[in-house]
């Protein structure tokens, strides 16, 4: 990473240790990073500088076709750094942009996948009063989805 490149990262983000390595933002790209952002101010976890740039990083849209330009995306991180709310702000983003979806959320075992959806995930979502009535959620043992209207 050039100097430029931190100094467009402080600029945009308030970046103050640019990613060592990664995807570098390429800003003549629209990004759908930014929905994401009031998704998670909605939800009442809002974005901290490293996770709106690996959004915009992520959902950034090819012009030439308009589909997202990366089919897939990795994010390292230590533990207790925000992973789990950009990763529900994404999810929740996802399934209002398009019907139908199949968004799987996993972790090392089902039963700790179950405690993170009852104990983080439905709470914050229950919580933000602008998707009130937006989902519904089923809890059946091994069948556990947030349904979208």
């Amino acid at each position: 990473m050039n100097r430029s490149d931190a100094d467009l990262l402080y600029e945009h983000y308030g970046l103050t240790c640019p990613p060592q390595w990664g995807t570098m933002r390429d800003f003549s790209r629209p990004t759908y990073g930014g929905k994401v952002a009031k998704i998670a101010r909605v939800l009442g976890t809002p974005l901290m500088p490293w996770q709106h740039y690996c959004a915009d990083v992520a959902l950034e849209v090819d012009p030439e076709t308009g589909l997202l330009a990366y089919r897939g995306v990795d994010i390292t991180v230590p533990r207790q750094s925000g992973k789990t709310s950009l990763i529900l702000a994404v999810a929740v983003w996802r399934a209002m942009r398009r019907p139908r979806q199949r968004i799987v959320y996993g972790a090392q075992t089902g039963v700790a996948a179950r405690e993170k959806w009852e104990d983080e995930h439905l709470p914050l979502l229950d919580g933000a009063a602008l998707l009130k009535g937006k989902y519904r959620v089923r809890k059946s043992a091994a069948r556990e989805a947030i349904l979208w209207r």
